[in-house]
């Protein structure tokens, strides 16, 4: 490598990802060894792109999702994805061919999970979520039969060293990783009530003029949420977390456990419109309309991919 790439780590809708924006010229070698230059070593990748420890985990955990083996047998796993843009990629495509078409820098991203693991990581990663959020404070107290039923996942949260089980207080209590995680939570939790409840009650958007607040506008939450790049199933989550939507349920937190529950809690995530769903232009001009008339700061407006927190990654080992 001549040069290194650009790391974005933009949402991974579809599973754990890591995003690469390539400039022309820059980069030599097939696609495969730009995977194995910036995965293959972790801890080198880290220091060489300055990396803090929170992005230095999720290219650890990134590194065991891809590889299988170790030194001079390392090798990429059945099943991680390759793509320039859109478009799947063969391993072995040299770099230099990916902007003979492009107009610009390519984006690179690399994939470690196909659509059936990827939902089942997605769940679990939101049971642990929930667990996390309910053990703030003075710990989460289980009866004897939920500590039954939850058993796979309440080892899971202490195998991923999120939460430690105080058996003398019938108690789950957060770990210094599960705190971290938690005051996470909290703060996107707040920023996604700050930057976007304003897009709960929008009235013209396809056209005349834009207001907001009149009590019987349109819900463009989830849709604004995705034209910024707002994985939009986990900022559902979130905010059911903020309200108390998913802990005040009366099977909490055993639902966590269940298909069928996350069916019906991301049902209006499911239903939503979708960007491209909406007339032309009709959330760049609610954008604009908001930005305009000063009701939220232009960033929360701006499209471009949005970063996955630290800890999602490690949900999604």
């Amino acid at each position: 490598m001549s040069r290194l790439p650009t790391l974005e780590w933009r949402e991974p809708a579809e599973g754990l990802a890591l995003t690469m924006v390539l400039a022309q010229g820059e980069i030599r070698g097939s696609a495969a060894d730009l995977v194995f230059g910036v995965l293959g070593d972790p801890g080198d990748a880290a220091r060489r792109f300055g990396l803090d420890r929170d992005r230095t985990m999720v290219l650890e955990i990134l590194h065991r999702r891809v590889f299988t083996g170790s030194g001079d047998d390392l090798e990429i796993r059945d099943g991680v994805e390759i793509y320039a843009g859109d478009d799947p990629l063969d391993p072995e495509t040299p770099v230099r061919q990916l902007f003979e078409d492009a107009q610009g820098p390519v984006v690179f991203t690399v994939r470690s999970d196909d659509d059936a693991s990827r939902r089942a990581r997605h769940m679990q990663a939101y049971a642990l979520m929930g667990l996390v959020w309910a053990a703030r404070g003075d710990g989460l107290a289980l009866p004897a039969d939920k500590v039954d039923r939850l058993g796979d996942l309440l080892l899971l949260a202490e195998r991923r060293d999120l939460l430690r089980h105080e058996p003398a207080r019938h108690r789950f209590v957060l770990t210094e990783t599960g705190s971290r995680m938690a005051a996470g939570l909290v703060h996107e939790a707040e920023d996604l009530v700050h930057r976007f409840d304003l897009f709960a009650d929008v009235t013209g958007p396809s056209g005349g003029s834009v207001h907001f607040g009149a009590g019987h506008g349109e819900d463009l939450r989830i849709p604004m949420w995705e034209r910024v790049g707002i994985e939009p199933f986990r900022a559902r989550f979130v905010l059911g977390l903020l309200d108390g939507e998913v802990t005040e349920e009366p099977d909490f937190p055993v639902n966590l456990t269940q298909p069928a529950w996350f069916g019906r809690f991301f049902a209006p995530v499911e239903h939503a419109p979708h960007p491209d769903d909406l007339p032309p232009g009709a959330l760049d001009r609610v954008a604009d309309a908001a930005a305009e008339e000063g009701l939220v700061e232009e960033t929360t407006v701006t499209r471009g991919g949005g970063m996955s927190p630290w800890w999602w990654a490690l949900l999604l080992l």
